[in-house]
């Protein structure tokens, strides 16, 4: 179960950068698709495209903003409960439903 937490995490985020950043998600997946050996090379202007749409898109910036504390609340026991991570799924929970307000996560 000590992956579950963080798998969750990556999947909240994933869902969001491809509810407003699909175009570039899409790109950046095909690139390291066609560059399985180099992909880290040879996919950096796609990755950097999709970063910057995840910077610079209202949603999740708003995201970032609304949400920094209870997302905060979740890496500090991240990094406290390290061996434990089970024990930060109530501050997990706390940042994504507050992610939810904002842009509602599809899983």
């Amino acid at each position: 179960m000590l992956f579950s937490i963080s798998v969750l995490t990556r999947e909240a985020a994933m869902n969001i950068v491809n509810q407003h950043c699909r175009k570039e998600l899409d790109k950046f997946g095909a690139c390291v698709g066609k560059h399985p050996e180099s992909w880290n090379t040879s996919c950096a202007d796609a990755r950097l495209e999709l970063a910057r749409c995840s910077e610079n898109n209202p949603i999740i910036r708003q995201i970032k903003t609304s949400c920094a504390e209870p997302f905060q609340k979740y890496e500090v026991c991240i990094s406290q409960n390290s061996t434990d991570v089970l024990q930060c799924k109530n501050s997990l929970k706390e940042f994504l439903l507050c992610a939810e307000q904002i842009s509602p996560i599809r899983a």
